[in-house]
């Protein structure tokens, strides 16, 4: 396989196309333009866009901006579930979902105090705890060392059903990776 050699016109292009003045609307926002254009695959692309940063410090990455569904969708969930799985549905990175809610303001101040009337109830109806943790949207450690500490009444999942949620958790992760277009 031979290494494609980057003529400077290719390279002058690249910079301004993908780093060009986004007011100007010189900036384009992905790299699947400028691979058509320039007729190679999306991939020589970004590892060209990551070599010319390492010598141009000046040079960003290319962001996909963030739509008005994914902010509304940010703000009524970040405060409710992981950051993790808002990126997972959002398609997107974690960090990228953190850095946009402290841009908004957004704070996960809830703690799992905050819930003891609900876990409560949930125990008393007979869920499990890695239930209980998923329906609220907290980590499965936390709601089991909370219904430990504060002694409250509630039954481990039997391995059929953990194995269950696992295998669940797995499709979606499967099949978000699967369908993500860059």
């Amino acid at each position: 396989m031979s290494k494609k050699k980057w003529t400077e016109d290719e390279e002058v292009y690249l910079e301004y196309y993908l780093y060009g003045d986004p007011a100007e609307g010189e900036r384009e926002t992905n790299y699947n333009a400028a691979a058509e254009f320039l007729e190679v695959p999306i991939g020589k692309i970004s590892k060209k866009a990551a070599k010319m940063r390492v010598k141009n410090k000046d040079i960003g990455h290319v962001r996909r901006p963030f739509t008005e569904r994914e902010i509304e969708f940010i703000k009524r969930f970040y405060a409710k579930k992981p950051a993790e799985d808002i990126a997972n549905y959002l398609g997107r990175l974690p960090g990228t979902i953190i850095n946009k809610a402290n841009n908004l303001g957004l704070t996960k101040r809830n703690k799992i105090s905050d819930y003891d009337e609900q876990i409560r109830e949930l125990a008393k109806k007979g869920h499990y705890r890695t239930e209980i943790a998923r329906m609220l949207g907290l980590k499965k450690n936390s709601v089991i060392a909370y219904i430990n500490k504060n002694g409250i009444s509630c039954s481990h999942a039997s391995k059929d059903v953990s194995q269950k949620h696992w295998r669940e958790d797995e499709w979606k992760r499967h099949h978000i990776a699967k369908n993500y277009k860059m």
